[in-house]
């Protein structure tokens, strides 16, 4: 810890200069360490494309939802390009819920986001859909990814999201914690306090060909996991023509778990075949209850 990596901030009903004299009074003779070098940020590598579309299905038996789930990278530029990503993530978020929520009704709370970050950028699609409808949750992420891509995306509905997201900006520094809080995240991301003052105007010269740039070429990059019956998903991508792989992800782990801890793995295996006999045993006494059952309706009627 020393001086020149330290940042303080102060909120509230102060006056500045007697704020800037307490502040010189209790810190002004803080000194670094003998030997402490200030610190310098490395050398920040951007993130690997993800190297071709893909689609993988993981079986997920007597549930009545389908998880579908769609991520790729975004436009990457550091902490540089967030108001794009934002304003890209409230469009797509805005006609994901259109679709699958208020107009097909197949989803209760479609969730999409675009952010980057210091690392990395990415842009995600994520949505327990009815599982009828699992493929053409799929499909719409795509349409829109496609509209987004090729210059196509409507125009008023981009312009609705840009002045929504300029709205929550106004809206979440209202309190004294708020605006400590977005104070010291745009220090921390190495902004200056400046961006208050041209972030409005850059969110207002923003348009369709800015989301273009911020997705980037995302659906070919895309990697989509649909997590819920296999039997029903794959029907789905199959008649869509849509090409996925489907991982056994159980015996997979087994697969690991066998490899990093045989005695252990084979010590589960055998746990897990007692359950399944027992499960197979219980099944067989209660179909045999039913049938039973039955047959004493069918004497009661006769």
């Amino acid at each position: 810890w020393q001086p020149s990596n330290a940042t303080l901030l102060i909120v509230g009903n102060v006056e500045p200069e007697d704020a800037l004299n307490q502040a010189r009074e209790y810190f002004g003779g803080w000194q670094p360490k003998s030997g402490v070098e200030q610190y310098k940020r490395g050398e920040i590598f951007a993130p690997k494309p993800a190297g071709g579309k893909k689609v993988v299905v993981l079986d997920k038996e007597g549930v009545t939802q389908t998880q579908v789930v769609l991520s790729c990278p975004g436009y990457f530029s550091g902490y540089e390009v967030w108001p794009e990503h934002a304003v890209l993530g409230t469009a797509l978020r805005n006609v994901t819920t259109d679709i699958l929520r208020e107009g097909s009704g197949v989803v209760y709370s479609p969730s999409v986001r675009s952010r980057s970050t210091l690392t990395s950028s990415e842009v995600m699609f994520a949505s327990n859909v009815q599982n009828s409808a699992a493929v053409f949750a799929l499909e719409t992420y795509y349409e829109l990814l496609d509209q987004v891509e090729s210059g196509s995306f409507p125009e008023a509905t981009f312009r609705y999201a840009q002045l929504q997201y300029g709205n929550s900006l106004v809206s979440y520094m209202q309190s004294q914690d708020q605006l400590h809080r977005a104070v010291k995240n745009t220090l921390a991301k190495g902004q200056g306090l400046e961006r208050f003052i041209t972030l409005a105007d850059r969110i207002a010269s923003m348009d369709t060909a800015s989301l273009q740039k911020t997705l980037g070429p995302c659906k070919e990059n895309s990697i989509a996991t649909m997590v819920g019956p296999k039997d029903v998903v794959v029907a789905q991508l199959t008649e869509a023509g849509i090409e996925h792989e489907v991982v056994d992800w159980k015996q997979r782990g087994y697969d690991m778990h066998a490899e990093m801890d045989p005695k252990g793995a084979e010590k589960a295996a055998k746990k897990r075949a007692k359950q399944e006999l027992k499960d197979k045993k219980k099944e067989e006494e209660e179909a045999k209850e039913k049938e039973e059952e039955q047959a004493e309706e069918g004497e009661a009627k006769e």
